[in-house]
């Protein structure tokens, strides 16, 4: 009796097994949405691609935007300033810079700093050259028959007196004292003026400081790192506006760390470098910080994933799942370079789907 009992209780669970299964199909049937619920649960697994990139590793320092360093023009005898530029004046190689006592000091365009007087006694050099080369150019040795060469010749002061009389020296007299001159590669903008219209000034004192005409980012580089930034290299910057450009490394300082070996100092030397726009027109601002990027290390046509995609095996290493089919598979892989979110890897080929969590 037990045992039929036992019997008679089982086919009731299957019974009940089957009408259950049947009315869960009828359900379904019967309700979209559930079974739209029950597909959502199936939902198919987030992938991308390998790809091929260019692994570029960047890092990014601090510049700021002026118009490099000035020089410090200073009075050469005791007097009292009766002209000069103002504050942002753009001075061309003829233009008077300060005048002391009726002297004025002038700008002439020359790669080599005016260190000595020039007159007719004078040995043969260079700097004769470049005084004639700047006469002949502004027409003060026009019908002289000046030839331009290393020699400082009767000729020569004839054109300088004739220079001097147009500037309106008080008594031209065909020699050029070096307060008389400033050579310089291109035109000076005035950053200061120390000493105004008539101020007295001493021998030796401030007059104004000048700077290049054109806008530049300085980077204060540690010696250590001169490497990131090597002549002629390419950078990308952000000005103090928030415009993106790009500049050029133009010079780079000389090595302070001999220099700083002579002084107490708890601080690591630095090198200017001088980095100038390739685009000047991108700003209208003159100062401010700059965001300098640079590329610390390139790889290009490198094979890589999304570095989400990595797993980490037991074993160690790493491996992607690869999407075949209908069905995935894991893939052993080694990794190289991490860059924005990517990583360079060997095993897998461009175009391979793998899975990364969704």
């Amino acid at each position: 009796m037990m045992r039929r009992l036992l019997v008679v209780l089982l086919g009731v669970v299957g019974v009940l097994s089957v009408v259950g299964y049947a009315m869960a199909t009828q359900t379904s049937a019967a309700d979209p949405e559930a079974a739209d619920a029950s597909a959502t649960e199936a939902a198919p697994l987030a992938t991308a691609d390998v790809a091929v990139r260019d692994m570029v590793v960047t890092e990014e320092l601090e510049g700021t935007l002026g118009y490099g360093e000035s020089s410090v023009l200073s009075a050469s005898a005791d007097g009292i300033v009766t002209a000069a530029a103002t504050v942002g004046d753009v001075l061309q190689p003829g233009d008077v810079l300060v005048a002391v006592d009726l002297e004025p000091t002038v700008l002439l365009e020359g790669p080599i700093p005016f260190f000595r007087a020039l007159d007719s006694s004078v040995e043969d050099g260079p700097d004769v050259q470049q005084l004639e080369t700047w006469l002949v150019a502004a027409g003060y040795a026009e019908g002289l028959d000046l030839t331009v060469d290393e020699t400082f010749t009767s000729v020569t002061a004839i054109a300088v007196e004739a220079w001097e009389t147009a500037l309106g020296r008080l008594e031209p007299d065909g020699v050029v004292e070096t307060a008389d001159v400033v050579f310089t590669t291109g035109p000076l903008r005035v950053a200061s003026i120390t000493a105004d219209v008539g101020s007295r000034v001493q021998a030796g004192s401030e007059l104004l400081t000048a700077t290049g005409t054109d806008l530049v980012v300085t980077v204060d580089l540690d010696t250590d790192d001169l490497e990131q930034l090597p002549l002629g290299a390419t950078v990308a910057l952000e000005l103090p506006d928030g415009a993106a450009t790009t500049g050029t490394v133009a010079t780079v300082g000389v090595d302070a760390e001999a220099e700083a070996a002579d002084e107490e100092t708890t601080t690591d030397p630095t090198v200017p470098v001088i980095i100038t726009l390739d685009d000047p027109t991108e700003t209208d601002i003159e100062s401010g910080t700059v965001a300098v990027t640079v590329e610390t290390s390139r790889e290009d046509d490198v094979v890589a994933v999304d570095v989400t995609a990595l797993i980490a095996l037991a074993e160690g290493g790493y491996a992607v799942e690869v999407v075949d089919g209908a069905a995935t598979r894991l893939v052993a892989v080694e990794v190289g370079t991490f860059v924005d979110g990517w990583v360079g890897v060997t095993g897998v080929e461009p175009g391979t789907t793998v899975v990364v969590p969704s």
